[in-house]
C-alpha cells in the first residue's frame, strides 16, 4: 500500500465486494476510500477493511434502501455498536436512503432511513445517501436531522444542487459522468466546493465494471471540463472530503499509527 498522503478520493465504494487482486491494485494508488455497506453483515466486513487499511478506508455502516423492505425497522438498533466503531475511523452511516424504483414498501424504507439519520445525528457522524428519484425528500430529511450528507451518484434536478450546497452537503460525481450525457450535465453545473469523486465499485454500468482506480483518469477529465489545473482540483476534492467527514486528513492518517 502506498505510504504517501492520499491524492485521490473514491467517496462511495462497496469495497467489501472488491476482489483481493483489485484491492491490491487499488492501494498502489495514493487513494482514500469511503467504503459503504448494505446490511449488518456487510457493515462488519467493511469495518474489517478499515482495520486492515487504517487511514485509507473510511467505513460507513448501514442498511441499503433496497434491503430495507425485507427488514424489521428495529434492525437499526443493531447498527449502534458498529457506528461507534466506524466513527473511530472517521466514518458514519451509508449506504442509506430511499429509492423510488425499489420501494415495494415505501413506508418501511422511509422509516429505516429516518431511524438511521437519527442515529447519525446522535453520534454526530456523516451519512452516505442513496436517493434515486427522491432527492428532494432525502435532502429535506437530512436537513431536519442536521447531519452532513453526501448524495451519492447525484443525478437529480439541477436546481436542487444549490439547496444541497446551502445545506452544507455534498454530491458524488461518478466516474461514468464523462461519457453519460445526463451525468455530464451535472458535472457542468456542480460547484467544485461540494464535489466528491466516486466509483460505486464494483458496480457494472452498461457493461463496464467500475473499479476504484478509475478516479485517477476521471480527475484528469474533470479538470479539463472545469478548466482547472489537475493538482488544484485534487486539493479541492481532498478539502471537500475533510469537510464532509468533519475530520482533517492528518487526523485520519494518524489512525494508522
Amino acid at each position: 500500500m502506498s505510504s504517501t498522503e492520499p491524492e485521490y478520493v473514491d467517496a462511495h465504494c462497496h469495497l467489501e465486494k472488491v476482489s483481493e487482486e483489485d484491492l491490491q491494485r487499488t492501494f498502489e494508488l495514493p487513494i482514500i476510500i469511503c467504503a459503504v455497506s448494505e446490511d449488518i453483515e456487510t457493515s462488519r466486513r467493511t469495518l474489517e477493511l478499515a482495520r486492515r487499511f487504517p487511514g485509507r478506508v473510511i467505513p460507513f455502516v448501514g442498511i441499503h434502501p433496497w434491503r430495507a423492505p425485507q427488514l424489521d425497522p428495529r434492525v437499526v438498533d443493531e447498527l449502534e455498536p458498529l457506528v461507534k466503531e466506524a466513527k473511530k475511523f472517521g466514518g458514519g452511516l451509508g449506504e442509506i436512503g430511499i429509492d423510488s424504483k425499489h420501494a415495494p414498501d415505501p413506508a418501511k424504507q422511509l422509516e429505516i432511513f429516518k431511524r438511521q439519520l437519527e442515529l447519525a445525528a446522535s453520534y454526530r457522524v456523516p451519512v452516505n445517501v442513496h436517493a434515486y428519484g427522491l432527492w428532494r425528500i432525502a435532502l429535506k430529511m437530512v436537513i431536519e436531522e442536521d447531519v452532513r450528507a453526501l448524495f451519492h451518484w447525484y443525478s437529480g434536478p439541477i436546481d436542487l444542487i444549490r439547496d444541497i450546497e446551502d445545506a452544507e452537503c455534498f454530491i458524488g460525481l461518478n466516474v461514468c459522468g464523462t461519457f453519460a450525457a445526463r451525468h455530464h450535465v451535472i458535472i457542468e453545473h456542480a460547484p467544485l466546493e461540494i464535489v466528491l469523486t466516486e466509483t460505486d465499485s464494483p458496480f457494472t454500468y452498461y457493461g463496464l465494471k467500475l473499479r476504484p482506480w478509475f478516479v485517477k483518469p476521471f480527475v484528469t477529465k474533470l479538470s479539463r471540463i472545469k478548466g482547472l489545473p489537475e493538482e488544484q482540483l485534487k486539493r479541492q476534492i481532498i478539502r471537500n472530503l475533510e469537510r464532509y467527514l468533519g475530520r482533517s486528513l492528518k487526523a485520519l492518517l494518524r489512525v494508522r499509527r
